[in-house]
């Protein structure tokens, strides 16, 4: 590198010479006055958040992201909906097995951080469920939750339930009031009411699935229910025959075949209009069923 002595330096400096209109005191007063006027640095605005709100809206976040996973994360699946007098076998996600019966409808929904699992029907619907974590069914007018079971609902209106338990137990909702129906045990609810637990037919189970049921003193007004959800027709009855109790089994795969026995085994006459799916029960007089 070259060096340069004090000589050079003061040669190289001294030949910068100042305006002969001023003085070096002069200049130097100058060159501080246009130093002095510069405009000051203004440093960009900083918004400041508070530390305080910030972590609370971070937590929200938080809380928001974790109660999405454990209990919204998923959607419920596309409705399983059956015809009148049709059944659909469904597998879940966790290998339980669901019947839809005739002229229903369920869907469900599995959540992959709990692995808690609920089932929304309209209807009746047999269940085999595995073990495992909370197993929910909810319908108008109730809900009934077990862990693993067999058991069969029947709930196409919140005025007429039909809980059945074949395995295990299931613990039955309604109005507030829960009831816990063990295997082999039954219970209805109609209107208002709720009936005593019942022991259920040997053959109930079995028989169910292929449009047999069984009943120990059922009234004519439940039953009328029963058989207009099942076939969607509407059925009309005088109030003086629908405290009338049924007991039996009766073929309900097919409607004409049920018509039939019940009209038989409670003294009565019944009508149908197929156009306007309305079936009419009346007292017999005389003579036989029309």
């Amino acid at each position: 590198m070259q060096r340069f002595d004090q000589a050079y330096i003061d040669k190289v400096v001294g030949s910068y010479g100042v305006p002969s209109k001023l003085s070096t005191d002069a200049a130097w007063e100058k060159l501080q006055k246009r130093i002095d006027e510069k405009p000051a640095f203004k440093s960009p605005k900083v918004i400041k958040v508070n530390f305080w709100l910030g972590s609370i809206a971070a937590s929200l976040v938080f809380l928001f992201v974790l109660y999405m996973g454990m209990f919204k994360i998923g959607r419920f699946s596309p409705e399983i909906q059956t015809a009148t007098l049709q059944n659909e076998k469904v597998y879940l996600p966790d290998s339980s097995m669901l019947v839809v019966n005739s002229n229903s409808c369920a869907k469900y929904h599995y959540n992959k951080f709990t692995g808690n699992r609920n089932i929304q029907i309209n209807g009746e619907v047999f269940f085999d469920v595995r073990e495992g974590k909370s197993f929910s069914v909810d319908f108008k007018g109730g809900n009934v939750s077990v862990l693993g079971t067999k058991f069969n609902v029947v709930a196409y209106s919140p005025d007429y339930l039909h809980i059945e338990c074949y395995q295990g137990s299931v613990v039955f909702k309604r109005n507030r009031n829960e009831y816990i129906i063990k295997a082999g045990e039954g219970m209805m609810a109609f209107n208002d009411s709720v009936s005593e637990i019942y022991k259920l037919d040997k053959t109930s189970f079995s028989d169910k699935l292929n449009g047999i049921y069984y009943w120990d003193k059922i009234s004519l007004g439940e039953l009328a229910n029963f058989i207009e959800m099942r076939f969607n027709y509407r059925v009309n009855l005088d109030n003086s025959i629908a405290q009338r109790n049924f007991s039996g089994k009766i073929d309900l795969a097919n409607l004409n075949n049920g018509l039939n026995i019940v009209s038989y085994a409670m003294d009565l006459i019944y009508t149908v209009n197929h156009e306007e799916h309305i079936i009419t029960f009346n007292a017999k007089k005389s003579g036989n069923h029309i």
